[in-house]
């Protein structure tokens, strides 16, 4: 097949793809060193709930049951409350579903942790 040019139209795609830049936007490229700190800041809020889940595991693992429970039942709800409050774009790992599904099942989590280590009683065994 020829073109009205008088080359063949399977040619000239390649020399245009190559001339148009792959589709690319005009610009300077940026590799991953010159990356806008934005975008390497976005997984922030997924490390502060992570780091307050640490902190709930490690006072569990000491012994104070009812005050790691409080913490790890705080680290949803301030997963919730970044999910609302920031950008979907920015909560990267904090975004399963919805805004508002993520919100109300977040908190709830949260809600129901912490209402159930102020349940339980506490027993004092005397040796």
């Amino acid at each position: 097949m020829t073109t009205v040019g008088g080359g063949r139209q399977g040619a000239a795609a390649p020399e245009r793809a190559s001339a148009a830049g792959h589709g690319r936007r005009p610009g300077p490229a940026l590799d991953r060193t010159q990356r806008p700190v934005g975008r390497r800041l976005h997984h922030l809020p997924t490390l502060a709930v992570m780091a307050v889940l640490c902190v709930g595991l490690i006072a569990v693992s000491l012994d104070h049951w009812r005050k790691g429970s409080l913490v790890l039942g705080t680290a949803p709800l301030l997963a919730a409350v970044l999910r609302l409050v920031l950008p979907s774009r920015e909560v990267a790992f904090l975004t399963v579903r919805g805004k508002g599904f993520d919100v109300v099942l977040l908190a709830g989590l949260g809600a129901v942790l912490i209402a159930l280590a102020e349940v339980v009683p506490v027993y004092y065994h005397v040796i």
